[in-house]
């Protein structure tokens, strides 16, 4: 994803109490983004989802999600740099 939607998306998680930015000591021209105990609640509560999700898309694939994430991935990014335009 660009730039701005990365830094909107992250301004938003902070403003919500979800994700802490430090500087980061070793380089200086960036910051680390951490989980907060909320954050990482949310994060928690949606695991069992995800997981299910995936697996009901593993299912649907013959057990062979692992063949397609390089795929998918490549269409995502594809799309996005179309919905960047």
């Amino acid at each position: 994803m660009g730039r701005a939607t990365r830094s909107r998306r992250v301004v938003r998680l902070i403003e919500r109490g979800h994700v802490r930015e430090d500087p980061n000591p070793e380089d200086g021209r960036s910051t680390l983004l951490t989980l907060t105990p909320a954050g990482q609640e949310i994060f928690d509560l949606g695991l069992p989802v995800f997981r299910r999700v995936l697996a009901q898309i593993d299912e649907e694939l013959a057990g062979r999600l692992d063949e397609h994430e390089e795929a998918v991935r490549r269409v995502r990014v594809a799309l996005q740099g179309l919905s960047a335009d």
